[in-house]
C-alpha cells in the first residue's frame, strides 16, 4: 500500500471517529420487583451537534410504559412519541438555524415503566438514524440494558401442636417472605368449639404495633403494623383453652393482607395447622392390674375349659387339676433344671393322695360285705349246734 493511501485511510478512520456518537440506556442492569416502578434513561454521547434524532425502543414484556419526558437537552426541537404494536417511535428534530443538540454526555429521553410480572428481559433500541445539520447521518452505537423482575411474596403459617384436655396451649405464628421486607399483615384465624381463644402476644424480638379484635362466631383477626422484617420470622403467639374433647382441631387462616414497608400489596400464601387434643391418661389402681392380669392368662382359660369338658373321677381330682393349672400360670418363662424338679415333685404329690382316697373309698363295701357273711354264718352254726 502506497504512503498516500495509508494517509488517506487513517484520515478517514479519524473523521468516523470525530462524528461517531453512542447512543444506550442506562442503568445497564435493573434488578425489580412485580408492582415496582421501574426508570430508565436514554442517553446519548455526542462530540458534536445532531441536528436530527430518530431511534426506536422495544416493549420488553413484563413491563409497561406509564410515562415518558424528553429532558432539558432537548429544549428548542420538535419531538415525537409514536406507539407502535412491538416498539415505541421517538423523533427528535432541530432547526437548521439552531445550536442543534450540542455535544454532551447526559439523558435526553427519561422512560418510566411498571413491572407487571416477573420476567428476565431486555430494554433495547433500533433502528437508529441521528443527522448533522445537512442531514448527513452520524455514525451511532447502541447498547440496550438488562432487566430482571421478580415476585415478591409472603408465606403465612402456624405450628403444629398436641394438647391435653383443661391446658392452654400456644400457637406460634410465623411469616415467610421472599425478595421483600413485611411491612403490615391483616389475617383472621378460625377455630372450633373444642378450643376457647385466651390472649395473643408479639415477640420480644419484634418491633411492631398489634391490634386484635374481640373474637366472635370462632374466629379473630388480628393486625400488625410498623413492620419492617425478612427472611423467615416468629411474628405472634395465641394461647388457646382445651374445652372440647379428644381430636384434631384445624387452625385456618381467612382474609389474609400482606404489604411490604411502602404499602404495596405482596402475594401471599398460608398453611394451617392442626391441634391434636388428647384426654390426660388415668393413674393404674390396683384392682385394674389385678384383673387385667387374671384376664390375660391364656394358659388358665385353657385349664378351666379342660377341666370342666373332662369329667373328673373325684372332687379331688377336679381341685388338683385347677390348682396345677392355676400354677402354671405363674411360672416364669425361664426356669432352672432345679425349678423344673421341683415342680415335677409337686405335681406328683397331689396324684399319690388322689390314689390313696380313691382306694379308700372302693376298699369299704367289701369290709362291710364280709363282716355281714361272717355274722351269717355265726347265726347258722349257732343254729346248727342247738338242734
Amino acid at each position: 500500500m502506497k504512503t498516500k493511501e495509508v494517509i488517506i485511510l487513517f484520515l478517514l478512520i479519524n473523521i468516523c471517529i470525530a462524528f461517531a456518537a453512542e447512543l444506550t440506556i442506562e442503568p445497564e442492569k435493573i434488578n425489580a420487583k412485580t408492582s415496582e416502578t421501574i426508570t430508565a434513561c436514554i442517553k446519548l454521547n455526542n462530540n458534536q451537534s445532531i441536528y436530527g434524532a430518530d431511534f426506536r425502543v422495544n416493549k420488553p414484556q413484563g413491563m409497561s410504559l406509564t410515562n415518558y419526558e424528553f429532558l432539558n437537552r432537548t429544549n428548542n426541537s420538535m419531538t415525537s412519541m409514536k406507539e407502535l404494536k412491538n416498539e415505541i417511535r421517538f423523533g427528535i428534530l432541530f432547526s437548521p438555524n439552531s445550536t442543534g443538540l450540542k455535544a454532551g454526555d447526559d439523558c435526553i429521553i427519561k422512560l418510566t415503566y411498571n413491572a407487571t410480572r416477573t420476567s428476565n428481559t431486555e430494554l433495547n433500541l433500533t433502528g437508529v438514524f441521528l443527522s448533522d445539520a445537512k442531514g448527513q447521518e452520524i455514525h451511532a452505537t447502541t447498547k440496550g440494558s438488562n432487566i430482571t423482575i421478580t415476585q415478591p411474596s409472603a408465606h403465612l403459617s402456624c405450628s403444629d401442636k398436641i394438647a391435653y384436655q383443661g391446658e392452654t396451649t400456644k400457637i406460634n405464628i410465623y411469616a415467610k417472605t421472599n425478595n421483600t421486607n413485611i411491612g403490615g399483615i391483616d389475617f383472621t384465624q378460625e377455630y372450633d368449639s373444642r378450643l376457647s381463644y385466651m390472649t395473643a402476644s408479639l415477640p420480644q424480638s419484634l418491633s411492631a404495633a398489634m391490634l386484635a379484635t374481640h373474637p366472635s362466631s370462632k374466629k379473630i383477626r388480628f393486625a400488625i403494623a410498623n413492620m419492617n422484617i425478612t427472611g423467615t420470622n416468629h411474628i405472634l403467639t395465641i394461647n388457646y383453652d382445651i374445652i372440647g374433647s379428644s381430636g384434631i382441631s384445624v387452625l385456618n387462616f381467612k382474609d389474609i393482607t400482606i404489604s411490604d414497608t411502602e404499602g404495596n400489596l405482596i402475594t401471599t400464601t398460608s398453611e394451617n395447622c392442626n391441634i391434636e387434643i388428647e384426654k390426660f391418661p388415668s393413674p393404674p389402681s390396683a384392682a385394674g392390674s389385678g384383673g387385667g392380669g387374671g384376664g390375660s392368662s391364656k394358659k388358665t382359660d385353657k385349664k378351666k375349659t379342660k377341666a370342666s369338658t373332662e369329667a373328673p373321677a373325684s372332687a379331688q381330682d377336679y381341685y388338683s387339676s385347677f390348682t396345677d393349672a392355676k400354677k402354671e400360670t405363674k411360672e416364669p418363662v425361664f426356669t432352672t433344671q432345679n425349678q423344673e424338679k421341683k415342680e415335677e415333685t409337686r405335681t406328683e404329690k397331689p396324684e399319690k393322695k388322689t390314689i390313696k382316697k380313691k382306694t379308700g373309698t372302693k376298699s369299704l363295701p367289701l369290709a362291710l360285705i364280709s363282716l355281714t357273711a361272717l355274722i351269717g354264718l355265726g347265726v347258722v352254726l349257732l343254729f346248727q349246734l342247738k338242734k
